[in-house]
């Protein structure tokens, strides 16, 4: 009799440990899969929040033209009355402080007529809906210079690269 109740304990506790064992891992499993879905709806939360208030300020900024060329216009009218801060708002939200300070540092260096003497020469190379590219051909007839355009949500023209 001791021995078939031993025998019987040490059934009831593995298979108890065995059954807590199992519900760990089904829990850990759920848990686990809940948790990475939490993360995934967290950071979709997010991106979507950040894309919102990037297309606000987008459809909020008035800087630029109707066309390429209007554009790259206004921006060289600005850079040849040296609003290097005016200038700089003719490109795209994320490139206008780097494009502000490079501009400031090409006026130091005095190159500002070049890059002017560049920009005078720019032809239409291609225009789609929602992008362009402009270029000027060197004194050998080839291109040197380009521009990209990116047309924003409220119909203006902004510079992508010079």
């Amino acid at each position: 009799m001791k021995k078939q109740m031993k025998i019987l304990l040490a059934v009831i506790f593995v298979g108890g440990g065995l059954f807590l064992v199992f519900t760990a891992a089904l829990l850990t499993e759920r848990y686990g899969g809940w948790r990475d879905q939490m993360v995934l709806a967290n950071l979709v939360g997010a991106l979507k929040s950040q894309e919102i208030k990037d297309k606000a300020l987008a459809m909020a900024d008035t800087y630029g033209g109707k066309t390429p060329k209007e554009t790259l216009d206004l921006f060289v009218a600005a850079v040849e009355k040296k609003d290097y801060a005016l200038a700089s708002k003719y490109f795209v939200i994320p490139k206008q402080e780097q494009w502000r300070l490079g501009l400031q540092k090409i006026a130091e260096k005095n190159n500002v007529n070049s890059l002017l003497s560049d920009l005078h020469k720019m032809q239409m190379r291609s225009l789609l809906s929602e992008t362009a590219t402009m270029a000027a051909k060197d004194s050998r007839g080839i291109y040197s210079t380009f521009i990209e355009f990116t047309k924003y949500p409220n119909g203006i023209w902004k510079l992508e690269n010079i």
